[in-house]
């Protein structure tokens, strides 16, 4: 793991990236259930599919203990990801107050940074 500053769009892992788009897109709109869930239901749709195959394989050679269990664990996954989404909303305005915008957009559209311009502000 790196932990050095990181002060050029190559300096930046593609996980890290992702990281950066996903703060992004919420800069001027809060998040919200909806909107997560929405920049998320590709990855939502393949649990479920997962899930609900598992479920029925289980189901279909009687293991009725596997089948709850294996709907037990998908159901966790949902569950963390919905208070993991929720935890995310109620502290938005505190990670929208320490997000440096001029340094976030230097870092994914590669523009030069100013050294002399202002700090942007949240207007």
């Amino acid at each position: 793991m790196n932990h050095a500053p990181i002060e050029h769009p190559s300096d930046l892992t593609r996980e890290q990236r992702q990281y950066l788009r996903n703060l992004s897109v919420f800069l001027d709109t809060p998040p919200t259930l909806g909107r997560i869930y929405q920049r998320t239901a590709l990855v939502n749709l393949v649990l479920l599919l997962i899930g609900g195959i598992s479920v029925a394989v289980f189901l279909a050679i009687d293991n009725v203990t596997g089948a709850y269990v294996v709907g037990g664990m998908f159901a966790g996954i949902f569950l963390r990801d919905f208070g993991m989404s929720l935890r995310a909303i109620r502290l938005w305005s505190a990670t929208r107050a320490v997000i440096d915008r001029r340094m976030l957009d230097h870092l994914l559209n590669e523009h030069p940074l100013d050294p002399d311009a202002a700090k942007a502000g949240w207007e």
